[in-house]
């Protein structure tokens, strides 16, 4: 994830995923960062609920 203050590594988030000006934003309810250098981070989705994994899965597949 690209942001201009990375969070510090084991911090815990809850997500709210704005992937298009069309479409309902993706929920994941718990995420941990992983890593984090300059201006990203990377994170491990720990908690979503399966209609959100579903819709996150598809739109990854979709820029496949």
């Amino acid at each position: 994830m690209d942001c201009p203050n990375p969070p510090p590594i084991n911090t815990y988030l809850s997500l709210r995923l704005e992937l298009s000006a069309t479409e309902l934003p993706i929920i994941v309810d718990l995420a941990a960062v992983r890593w984090a250098k300059g201006s990203e981070c990377g994170l491990h989705f720990l908690s979503i609920q399966p209609p959100q994994r579903q819709r996150l899965l598809a739109f990854v597949n979709r820029r496949a």
